[in-house]
């Protein structure tokens, strides 16, 4: 469980695309840029928190092999995806 959230409910939704593997095609990566708006969830925060955070903008990709997006700068990680893959 993480952030209250199964793993099934984390991964469901993406892996379905990883799953497309048709001759000459197959998804390797799937890349997100998000946006946490924490000062509109902030007022259901217990309230004892007392600091509220600001935005966040996240960008990740998400693969269908183990550590393919560790921590390399993001051409790199393009780069390995295609080795990984070849």
């Amino acid at each position: 469980m993480l952030d209250g959230l199964i793993e099934k409910e984390l991964d469901d939704d993406f892996t379905r695309f990883f799953k497309i593997d048709q001759i000459g095609y197959s998804v390797l990566s799937l890349c997100l840029f998000e946006k946490y708006d924490w000062p509109s969830i902030w007022k259901y925060a217990p309230k004892h928190m007392d600091k509220i955070p600001s935005v966040e903008y996240q960008f990740r990709c998400l693969c269908n092999t183990d550590f393919c997006n560790g921590a390399m700068k993001f051409d790199e990680y393009l780069d390995n995806l295609k080795k990984i893959h070849s």
